[in-house]
């Protein structure tokens, strides 16, 4: 286990075996505003250690966070770091994207998903995508287009390796129109955040 600094003095823990929060989660970091987050339901889904959905509650005042993962050990990590934390309106669950949560119930979905293509190497589910790296992203879309309001927001990172021109087109199929990017370069790939709202 590690710990890594969030806001002001406080840290989080992460596990070993979850994903460590990197350069994509500090770029989709970059468009979460205060002022939007506030009196707001909030679903965090790829949780993770909990990273996003616990500095969206910090900074933002929303009414209530969920944090959502599948994976067992990032579902414990998350709950360690809520508990931690003291943060009662935050709540953790096990399951697959959004399928537990109600339709039209939230007003933001934030995701940091696996987003890289299956190369044939040994599977690692904290970051492979599918066989093209977008599938899983274009899943937490239409997951997204359920359970948000009319209205709602959708706030996600994925990579020039997951065919970005796919991932833009299906938000724009599903009724979301992109209201800001951000961008960094590696040299070996082009990190996307992208904020986007549910336009019915």
């Amino acid at each position: 286990m590690k710990r890594l600094p969030l806001v002001n003095d406080l840290s989080i823990a992460v596990f070993d075996g979850v994903y460590e929060p990197s350069n994509d989660t500090w770029l989709l970091i970059k468009l979460l505003n205060p002022s939007l987050l506030r009196d707001s339901t909030i679903v965090d889904t790829c949780t993770g250690s909990g990273v996003l959905g616990i500095y969206a509650h910090l900074i933002g005042r929303p009414r209530r966070v969920i944090l959502i993962d599948l994976s067992k050990d990032a579902v414990e990590n998350a709950k360690y770091n809520v508990d931690s934390l003291k943060l009662y309106s935050a709540i953790v669950l096990q399951c697959n994207a959004t399928e537990c949560i109600n339709s039209s119930s939230v007003d933001i979905v934030i995701s940091n998903p696996p987003y890289l293509p299956y190369n044939g190497f040994p599977l690692d589910e904290s970051v492979i995508g599918g066989a093209s790296g977008y599938e899983v992203i274009l899943s937490i879309i239409s997951d997204a287009l359920r359970v948000l309001r009319s209205g709602g927001l959708i706030y996600i990172v994925f990579s020039s390796l997951s065919n970005p021109e796919k991932v833009f087109s299906e938000l724009l199929a599903k009724g979301f129109k992109v209201l800001k990017i951000e961008k960094e370069s590696f040299f070996y790939e082009e990190l996307i955040a992208v904020e986007a709202v549910k336009e019915n």
